[in-house]
């Protein structure tokens, strides 16, 4: 079903993450999972990337290894609130697999605008790639990963090309994992979201990944779980198919028994194939 044949009731339903069942479970939960990684774990916390305060910083968890991989995570939260805080927990079992794992912080709308939110994450991507070495980490070797909103960024960081502007290499992200991610902004311009993003339809279609892929394709896992709504199952399939059109290497995959949120907890399951579908493309 087309987004347009929606009425707009439903329309505005489709995007109402917080209808979720059990969702302040999974909150909290996560929550509670990344407070007992920091106190089990050393990294990294709060390191700035700009010069915004706390909303331009991230967390480096690294493996003793040396060298290791760079797996950045995006939270959610329809760019308009959250934090890296409560998504610290998946290192747990990503160092153990020599991962280094980096949360981050964006500054958040309306403070700021869409340009300035993507500008975020590709400085924190810089960031990275001139100073995670200094940290233990291969700045060859970045990936980069995010759920809903941080599912649009991460696409973002692999469409167009940006790279160029900020004065990296083409290549400097090597694969993505999009979760639950809004790769098409026109639906929003309906929805209670567009009262805080302030987007138009000129905006909208800026800042949709699914008009600006890179001429450089980029391997992507791109997924969302088989119990979210209707039309953030229609997004990640229509990205996914555009991504394949473009010659991307594409892993689309909706994930059983899982929603908006408690898909975010697959990447600390090691049975998951979510997360065995990221180890791969890192490894």
């Amino acid at each position: 079903m087309n987004w347009q044949d929606y009425p707009l009731e439903e329309l505005r339903r489709q995007y109402l993450t917080n209808l979720t069942p059990g969702m302040g479970d999974h909150v909290r939960r996560y929550e509670e999972l990344s407070e007992e990684l920091v106190r089990s774990m050393p990294g990294e916390l709060d390191v700035p990337y700009g010069p915004a305060g706390p909303r331009q910083t991230l967390d480096i968890f690294t493996p003793e290894t040396g060298k290791a991989p760079v797996l950045i995570f995006i939270h959610g939260g329809y760019w308009y609130f959250n934090s890296k805080d409560p998504r610290r927990f998946p290192a747990k079992e990503l160092i153990p697999r020599g991962i280094a794992w980096v949360p981050i912080n964006y500054r958040l709308v309306p403070n700021v605008t869409m340009t300035e939110v993507v500008a975020d994450v590709r400085n924190a991507v810089k960031w990275l790639y001139e100073h995670s070495a200094d940290y233990g980490c291969d700045p060859e070797r970045i990936y980069v990963s995010g759920n809903s909103a941080g599912g649009h960024l991460t696409a973002e960081l692999i469409s167009d090309d940006w790279p160029e502007q900020y004065g990296l290499p083409a290549d400097v992200v090597k694969g993505a994992c999009a979760i639950s991610g809004l790769y098409d902004l026109e639906p929003l311009l309906e929805c209670e979201p567009n009262e805080k993003l302030r987007l138009d339809l000129e905006s909208a279609r800026r800042y949709s990944p699914i008009h600006h892929l890179s001429r450089r394709p980029v391997p992507a896992i791109i997924t969302c779980g088989a119990n979210e709504s209707a039309e953030f199952r229609r997004q990640t399939g229509s990205y996914a198919k555009r991504c394949e059109q473009a010659a991307y290497p594409v892993t689309h995959m909706e994930i059983n028994g899982h929603d908006h949120f408690s898909i975010i907890g697959e990447l600390a399951n090691p049975e998951s194939p979510l997360f065995q579908a990221v180890i791969e493309m890192i490894a």
